[in-house]
């Protein structure tokens, strides 16, 4: 059964998203999060605050560059699609 409901609150939002406190220099210190793609195998994780792919061959490829925070990579059931979390 439906049930009407509504309401009605306030949003405070920044108009940017601040700079990041994240090592940009130097060896990574882990790994968070790892995802695998079902159909690929390859291994999708966070690193710096960014997403990471690294292919079933050993290369690596950067997913996300920007001043935002990506985790909690989810492939879906088919591997077409890649969510995640970013502020």
């Amino acid at each position: 059964t439906d049930l009407p409901f509504a309401a009605t609150f306030p949003l405070a939002r920044r108009a940017a998203i601040r700079p990041r406190a994240v090592a940009t220099a130097g060896p990574v210190r882990g790994l968070v999060g790892p995802a695998i793609d079902p159909r690929s195998g390859a291994v999708v994780f966070q690193a710096r605050g960014d997403l990471w792919e690294r292919a079933p061959d050993g290369q690596l490829r950067q997913l996300t560059d920007d001043a935002a925070v990506e985790q909690d990579a989810a492939f879906s059931r088919d591997g077409r699609w890649l969510a995640f979390v970013s502020d």
